[in-house]
């Protein structure tokens, strides 16, 4: 039997909850093994929910941990390269959240040091319903010339009125809600 690939979680939010249970409750393969987050709190909770042993604060502990094999990075935007940088440094497999960062060059460097270390590296990708992906005339039994698959996501149909969000808020949530 191949041993369990042991994963920490840098980031207990809305993303990081839909990872850190996935890798508790979907995954026998893999075994959620801390968590990362300045709130410490909600990084408590999540971690509580699915059983995983370590909460930290600071994502050096993550990094320095050689008991994880690899992380998955679902902190803010701002915080991606920088987080996938150091996980390279540190040997780990690295999964993104995407996007890596909003700047071409942070991105470049960051690829640069996955290449460098030799770790593997996964973006994440939303696959919406897109018509490329759906050459023919039907695509899970809809027609998409006429009976359009509904948007469907956590969020808000764009242009909805129901939620507003502070435009930073919105802009980190971007790359999530597209379709």
């Amino acid at each position: 039997m191949t041993a369990k690939l042991r994963v920490g979680i840098i980031g207990a939010g809305r993303i990081g909850k839909v990872h850190a249970e996935t890798l508790a409750f979907r995954l026998p393969e893999a075994d959620l093994v801390a968590i990362a987050d300045p709130d410490v709190a909600a990084a408590s909770t999540l971690a509580a929910h699915c059983g995983t042993p370590k909460v930290v604060r600071d994502v050096a502990e993550i990094f320095a941990d050689r008991m994880i094999d690899a992380v998955l990075i679902c902190s803010p935007t701002a915080t991606h390269a920088e987080f996938v940088i150091q996980a390279a440094r540190a040997g780990k497999h690295v999964f993104c959240e995407k996007p890596i960062d909003h700047s071409l060059q942070k991105i470049d460097r960051a690829l640069r040091e996955v290449s460098k270390f030799g770790v593997k590296f996964q973006g994440g990708i939303q696959p919406a319903f897109r018509r490329q992906f759906c050459p023919g005339a039907k695509c899970g039994g809809a027609r998409p010339d006429r009976n359009p698959l509904p948007y469907a996501h956590h969020q808000p149909r764009p242009g909805a009125t129901t939620h507003v969000l502070h435009s930073v808020f919105r802009r980190d949530l971007s790359g999530h809600d597209d379709s």
